[in-house]
């Protein structure tokens, strides 16, 4: 050949503004003309003869190096995404002393801040409790599963560090994580019905493959996907496009001031929508959003 192209597909996340986040492949190409027509003899070849004879020139090699770095930053951050589910273990919780914490009235698990496997293939945990601080305290002092303790009381919450033997559901489940190498957004949040409120991140296709390899006791309810945002900015993020807009809009003309100052029909003429239209975003905005953030 004597011109020589390096095409390289980029995984991209395109945002359908109704369908919502979706992957596609997004054609990016680094074009490498022929070194001799293009510079004639101003080009030298390199010493280097690690690479072909047509990628030894200088300006060549650069455009070979940037084309790496594209395809690097490629599977680091255009494939990363976030799944939201809810665990629902088997009647007897997903562990012994963590149900124990959950049937207790005096007790009420709210938050697990933390949870790590150590090497030998115990675990600690972090709890955030409300409650009789001194029933979680024989409780602990109780479980034949606990190997240390430490708690601490801020008002009626209870943070409790745990050092405990996992069961085989508990176990499985942090392997799962090791083995398709997914992070756990911390923290997650115990649901009223006993769920564990769970978001994963990870590759597409790796949340994809991890899910089936579950352990069969624990059902899974899948809540939302999309692209993963690592700040409060994820919370705009789930929002649909004409939701987005209609937020923003809302923000600007003062709708959210104390006093308010605009009304729905306000925000409508400025959206070309109706009023009722605006009402129904917003409800579904601060529905979407309030659900998330309340305790």
């Amino acid at each position: 050949m004597q011109d020589s192209l390096i095409a390289i597909r980029i995984r991209k996340q395109q945002t359908n503004r109704e369908a919502g986040p979706a992957f596609t492949h997004v054609p990016f190409y680094v074009c490498l003309t022929n070194e001799r027509r293009r510079y004639g003899k101003r080009m030298s070849a390199s010493k280097d003869t690690s690479l072909p004879p047509r990628l030894r020139s200088p300006r060549t090699r650069m455009f070979h190096l940037l084309a790496k770095i594209y395809i690097r930053i490629s599977t680091i951050t255009w494939s990363m995404r976030y799944v939201e589910c809810v665990l629902i273990p088997d009647e007897g919780g997903l562990h012994p002393t963590e149900q124990q914490l959950a049937n207790e009235t005096d007790v009420s698990v709210k938050l697990l801040h933390n949870i790590n496997l150590l090497s030998d293939d115990t675990i600690v945990t972090l709890y955030q409790l409300s409650g009789d601080a001194t029933r979680v305290e024989e409780i602990l002092d109780d479980s034949s599963d606990v190997i240390t303790h430490n708690t601490t009381c801020t008002g009626d919450e209870v943070l409790a560090y745990i050092h405990f033997d996992p069961n085989e559901t508990v176990y499985q489940l942090l392997k799962v994580l090791q083995e398709y190498e997914l992070v756990l957004d911390t923290p997650l949040v115990y649901t009223k019905l006993g769920g564990l409120s769970v978001r994963l991140i990870g590759k597409q296709n790796t949340i994809r493959e991890a899910i089936p390899a579950v352990p069969k006791n624990v059902r899974i309810k899948l809540e939302q996907t999309g692209e993963y945002v690592p700040t409060a900015d994820r919370f705009f993020a789930q929002l649909t496009s004409r939701q987005q807009d209609t937020l923003v809009k809302a923000v600007e003309v003062g709708y959210y001031d104390v006093p308010r100052q605009a009304t729905h029909e306000d925000i409508a003429r400025e959206l070309d929508l109706t009023g009722g239209t605006v009402g129904e975003h917003l409800r579904k905005i601060e529905s979407k959003i309030f659900t998330q953030i309340s305790p």
